[in-house]
Protein backbone atom coordinates (compact mmCIF):
# COMPACT_ATOMS: atom_id res chain seq x y z
CA UNK A 1 0.00 0.00 0.00
CA UNK A 2 1.25 3.30 -0.97
CA UNK A 3 1.74 6.36 1.44
CA UNK A 4 -0.61 8.63 0.66
CA UNK A 5 -3.31 5.84 0.79
CA UNK A 6 -2.09 4.97 4.22
CA UNK A 7 -1.74 8.32 5.74
CA UNK A 8 -5.43 8.96 4.28
CA UNK A 9 -6.73 6.26 6.09
CA UNK A 10 -5.05 7.18 9.05
CA UNK A 11 -6.67 10.75 8.70
CA UNK A 12 -10.02 8.76 8.51
CA UNK A 13 -10.13 7.08 11.60
CA UNK A 14 -10.14 8.70 15.06
CA UNK A 15 -6.61 9.59 17.07
CA UNK A 16 -6.39 7.22 20.02
CA UNK A 17 -7.06 4.24 17.34
CA UNK A 18 -4.24 5.97 15.53
CA UNK A 19 -1.99 6.18 17.73
CA UNK A 20 -2.61 2.46 18.95
CA UNK A 21 -3.93 0.48 16.01
CA UNK A 22 -1.12 1.72 13.82
CA UNK A 23 1.98 2.41 15.78
CA UNK A 24 4.42 -0.02 14.61
CA UNK A 25 3.41 1.19 10.76
CA UNK A 26 4.25 4.95 12.14
CA UNK A 27 7.27 3.70 13.19
CA UNK A 28 8.10 1.75 9.91
CA UNK A 29 7.05 4.49 7.82
CA UNK A 30 9.03 6.94 10.10
CA UNK A 31 12.65 4.68 9.85
CA UNK A 32 11.51 4.72 5.94
CA UNK A 33 11.45 8.18 5.72
CA UNK A 34 14.60 8.80 7.70
CA UNK A 35 16.50 6.32 5.67
CA UNK A 36 15.66 8.04 2.76
CA UNK A 37 17.00 11.44 4.09
CA UNK A 38 19.98 9.67 5.02
CA UNK A 39 20.39 8.49 1.46
CA UNK A 40 19.33 11.65 -0.30
CA UNK A 41 21.66 13.57 2.04
CA UNK A 42 24.56 10.70 1.00
CA UNK A 43 23.90 11.12 -2.33
CA UNK A 44 23.87 14.81 -2.17
CA UNK A 45 27.27 14.98 -0.39
CA UNK A 46 28.57 12.73 -3.31
CA UNK A 47 27.16 15.08 -6.01
CA UNK A 48 28.68 17.88 -4.01
CA UNK A 49 32.01 16.29 -4.19
CA UNK A 50 31.66 15.03 -7.62
CA UNK A 51 31.23 19.14 -8.19
CA UNK A 52 33.84 20.07 -6.49
CA UNK A 53 36.56 17.55 -7.67
CA UNK A 54 35.18 18.86 -11.01
CA UNK A 55 35.90 22.84 -10.17
CA UNK A 56 38.90 21.95 -9.08
CA UNK A 57 40.07 19.88 -11.91
CA UNK A 58 38.59 22.86 -14.34
CA UNK A 59 40.90 25.49 -12.32
CA UNK A 60 44.03 22.84 -12.74
CA UNK A 61 43.42 22.73 -16.54
CA UNK A 62 43.03 26.53 -16.81
CA UNK A 63 46.18 26.83 -14.83
CA UNK A 64 47.81 24.48 -17.16
CA UNK A 65 46.28 26.04 -19.75
CA UNK A 66 47.99 29.35 -18.71
CA UNK A 67 51.04 27.88 -17.72
CA UNK A 68 51.41 26.34 -21.18
CA UNK A 69 50.14 29.76 -23.03
CA UNK A 70 52.87 31.68 -20.87
CA UNK A 71 55.32 29.23 -21.90
CA UNK A 72 54.76 29.69 -25.61
CA UNK A 73 54.68 33.40 -25.11
CA UNK A 74 57.88 33.36 -24.04
CA UNK A 75 59.16 30.75 -26.79
CA UNK A 76 58.14 33.22 -28.85
CA UNK A 77 59.56 36.01 -27.44
CA UNK A 78 62.57 34.37 -27.39
CA UNK A 79 62.56 33.41 -30.97
CA UNK A 80 61.44 37.29 -32.16
CA UNK A 81 64.63 37.78 -30.62
CA UNK A 82 66.73 35.39 -32.05
CA UNK A 83 65.48 36.30 -35.47
CA UNK A 84 66.14 40.44 -34.40
CA UNK A 85 69.75 39.92 -33.50
CA UNK A 86 69.82 37.40 -36.71
CA UNK A 87 68.68 40.46 -39.24
CA UNK A 88 70.77 42.39 -37.42
CA UNK A 89 73.98 40.32 -37.62
CA UNK A 90 72.68 39.71 -41.38
CA UNK A 91 72.51 43.36 -42.01
CA UNK A 92 76.08 44.21 -40.65
CA UNK A 93 77.77 41.51 -41.80
CA UNK A 94 75.90 42.77 -45.48
CA UNK A 95 77.79 45.89 -44.28
CA UNK A 96 80.52 44.47 -43.53
CA UNK A 97 80.70 42.53 -46.98
CA UNK A 98 79.57 45.56 -49.00
CA UNK A 99 82.72 48.18 -47.26
CA UNK A 100 84.78 44.75 -48.44
CA UNK A 101 83.92 45.07 -51.69
CA UNK A 102 83.96 48.93 -52.09
CA UNK A 103 87.72 48.65 -50.58
CA UNK A 104 88.65 45.66 -52.83
CA UNK A 105 87.30 47.73 -55.71
CA UNK A 106 89.38 51.07 -54.93
CA UNK A 107 92.29 48.76 -53.95
CA UNK A 108 91.89 47.14 -57.36
CA UNK A 109 91.69 50.39 -59.27
CA UNK A 110 94.58 51.98 -57.24
CA UNK A 111 96.53 48.95 -58.24
CA UNK A 112 95.58 48.93 -61.91
CA UNK A 113 96.54 52.94 -62.00
CA UNK A 114 99.49 51.97 -60.21
CA UNK A 115 100.36 49.28 -62.60
CA UNK A 116 99.84 51.63 -65.41
CA UNK A 117 101.86 54.19 -63.89
CA UNK A 118 104.84 52.22 -63.44
CA UNK A 119 104.46 50.70 -67.01
CA UNK A 120 104.83 54.34 -68.26
CA UNK A 121 107.41 54.92 -66.16
CA UNK A 122 108.99 51.76 -67.59
CA UNK A 123 108.38 52.46 -71.23
CA UNK A 124 109.41 56.03 -70.70
CA UNK A 125 112.94 54.42 -68.95
CA UNK A 126 113.19 52.36 -71.83
CA UNK A 127 112.77 54.78 -74.50
CA UNK A 128 114.95 57.09 -72.46
CA UNK A 129 117.61 54.46 -72.53
CA UNK A 130 116.79 53.40 -76.41
CA UNK A 131 117.29 57.45 -77.00
CA UNK A 132 120.55 57.33 -74.92
CA UNK A 133 122.10 54.42 -76.88
CA UNK A 134 121.13 55.29 -80.35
Amino acid sequence: MNIEVKYKDLQRRDTTELITGHENEIKTLIDEINNINWLLRDKNAEIQNLIRDKKEQKIQEEERELAFRAEIDTLKNKLDQQQERSTSENQELNRRINALCNTLQRDSETYHDRVNQLTNNINALESELNSKQN
